[in-house]
C-alpha cells in the first residue's frame, strides 16, 4: 500500500511539474516571438531552418522538429505566406516533401532573432543551474520519454502490459 501511494504521489508531482514548466516555457516563447506572427510550430520549424543553411526536405524538418507532418504541411504554407520560406512550387495536387525548404531573407532575420531568445535562455539556464544539474536533467527526462513512449504503444488484446521500473529503465 505504502508502494501505491509514493508511486501514485511521484506520478502526480511530475504531472504537476511538467504541465507548470511547460506553462512557464509556452509564456516566454509567446512573449519573445509574438513580435514575429509565428505560431508554436513555426517557431521551431524557422529555428531549425536557419541552423540548416542549405535549407531541408519536409521529411527532414518534421524529424528534426519532431513534429507530425501535417504539422510540417500547414506549417510550411504559412510561413510561405508570411513571406519567411521559399521553396519551388510542386506539383499540381503533389506536396512539396522532396524540396529543399529555405528561408528568405525576412526568414533567415526571424531566425537570428530565434537563435538570440534561445542563447538568452540557454545562458539563464547556465548561470542559474549547473551543468552537470542540466544534464542529469536531460538525462532523465530522456528516459521519461522512453518510459511514456513505452507506454503509448498500444496493447495487444488480451496481453498485460509489463511493469515499468521505478528506475525508469
Amino acid at each position: 500500500m505504502e508502494k501505491d501511494n509514493i508511486g501514485l504521489q511521484g506520478y502526480i508531482r511530475l504531472s504537476v511539474v511538467l504541465s507548470t514548466l511547460h506553462r512557464n516555457l509556452e509564456r516566454i516563447k509567446t512573449s519573445r516571438v509574438r513580435p514575429l506572427g509565428l505560431k508554436n510550430g513555426e517557431v521551431l520549424m524557422v529555428y531549425m531552418l536557419n541552423r540548416a543553411r542549405d535549407g531541408l526536405t519536409a521529411e527532414q524538418l518534421s524529424r528534426a522538429c519532431d513534429l507530425d507532418r501535417s504539422l510540417i504541411s500547414r506549417g510550411v504554407k504559412s510561413l510561405k505566406q508570411k513571406g519567411l520560406l521559399d521553396y519551388p512550387e510542386p506539383e499540381k495536387g503533389k506536396r512539396p516533401y522532396g524540396v529543399r525548404l529555405k528561408l528568405t531573407a525576412k526568414g533567415r532575420e526571424a531566425g537570428q532573432t530565434l537563435t538570440r531568445f534561445a542563447r538568452e535562455i540557454g545562458d539563464t539556464l547556465d548561470e542559474s543551474i549547473s551543468r552537470f544539474e542540466l544534464q542529469s536533467m536531460y538525462t532523465t527526462l530522456l528516459k521519461l520519454i522512453r518510459v511514456f513512449e513505452r507506454l503509448n504503444r498500444p496493447v495487444s488484446a488480451g496481453k498485460k502490459r509489463a511493469a515499468v521500473p521505478s528506475g525508469g529503465e
